[in-house]
C-alpha cells in the first residue's frame, strides 16, 4: 500500500495595498518510494477541497495531523487515514509539568516511541514491525484510550487539559491505525521536517508579493526538497539544469532531469 504524508504551513501574501493576508501552502511527501516532496499553492486556501483535488484517484494511506478538513478521507474507498502521534503528544507536553495525568500520558506515549526506536535499530523488516506493534503497541494504545476516557470527566470544558483530551478523542481511531502495517509510521514527522525550510524562508523574505509569487515559491521549494531527499546539492542541480535548453526538451527528457532521476 502506498503511503503519503501531508501537512500545510502558512505564508503571508502582500496582494492588498498596505497589508498582508495569511495563505496556506500544502506539502505532500511520498513515504514509500522516495520520490520526494511536493508543495502546492491554491490561492492560499486551506479548504478541504484542496487535498481532495490533490488526492483524487489516489489509493493508499494518508498521514496527517488532526485538521478537520482531512476527515472527508474517512469516507473515501481505498484510502486509510492515519493520525500523527507527535501532534497528539505535543498537546500534553506543555501541560505535563503541572498535571500528573498529562505527564502520565506523555510517559506512556514514550513507551510507544521506545518500541519504534528498537525496531528501527534492529532494522526490522515490515512483517516483524507489524507483528511487534500488534503484540506490544496495541495493548498500550488500548490502555491509553481507557485512561484518557477515565480522566476526561475531571476537567471543566475549555480547560487546556480538557481541550487536549478532546483532541485525542477526535483523532484516536486514526492514531492507532499505524499498528496495522509495518510500512506505516507512528507520526508525520518526516513531513514536518520537510517544511522547516519554508518556516526559515518565511522569517527571511517575510511575504510573497502575490499569488503568482507564492505559487513560484511552492515550485522552488518542491525542487529543493526533492534534492534533499535524493541527497543532491541543490546548487549543483540548479547549475546543471539551468545550463540545458529546457524549452526545447520533450516531457520525457525533462522527467529525466528531476532530482530523483538526476545522475
Amino acid at each position: 500500500m502506498d503511503t503519503s504524508y501531508y501537512t500545510m504551513t502558512s505564508v503571508r501574501v502582500a496582494d492588498h495595498k498596505g497589508k498582508t493576508r495569511k495563505g496556506y501552502l500544502w506539502g505532500v511527501r511520498d513515504a514509500m518510494h522516495s520520490r520526494g516532496v511536493f508543495f502546492h499553492w491554491k490561492d492560499g486556501s486551506r479548504a478541504g477541497s484542496v487535498p481532495e483535488a490533490l488526492f483524487k484517484g489516489y489509493h493508499g494511506a494518508l498521514q496527517s495531523d488532526g485538521y478537520e478538513a482531512y476527515s472527508r478521507f474517512e469516507k473515501v474507498e481505498g484510502i486509510v487515514l492515519l493520525g500523527c502521534m507527535a501532534h497528539l503528544r505535543r498537546k500534553f507536553e506543555h501541560l505535563a509539568t503541572d498535571d500528573k495525568n498529562a505527564a502520565h500520558i506523555v510517559e506512556t506515549i514514550a513507551t510507544l516511541y521506545e518500541l519504534e526506536e528498537n525496531l528501527k535499530h534492529k532494522k526490522s523488516p515490515p512483517e516483524e514491525v507489524e507483528a511487534e506493534r500488534k503484540a506490544k503497541a496495541y495493548p498500550i494504545l488500548k490502555y491509553l484510550e481507557t485512561y484518557i476516557q477515565g480522566v476526561h470527566g475531571k476537567y471543566t470544558r475549555g480547560e487546556a487539559m480538557e481541550k487536549a483530551l478532546r483532541y485525542a478523542f477526535a483523532v484516536w481511531v486514526r492514531i492507532g491505525r499505524y499498528v496495522q502495517s509495518g510500512h506505516f509510521n507512528i507520526d508525520n514527522n518526516l513531513m514536518e521536517q520537510a517544511i522547516r525550510p519554508v518556516t526559515l524562508g518565511r522569517k527571511n523574505y517575510l511575504f510573497c508579493g502575490n499569488n503568482e509569487g507564492a505559487e513560484n515559491n511552492a515550485i522552488f521549494y518542491t525542487f529543493m526538497a526533492c534534492c534533499r531527499e535524493a541527497n543532491i546539492q541543490p546548487y549543483n542541480w540548479l547549475r546543471e539544469i539551468l545550463s540545458k535548453p529546457l524549452l526545447d526538451m520533450t516531457e520525457q527528457e525533462l522527467i529525466k532531469l528531476l532530482p530523483f532521476n538526476f545522475k
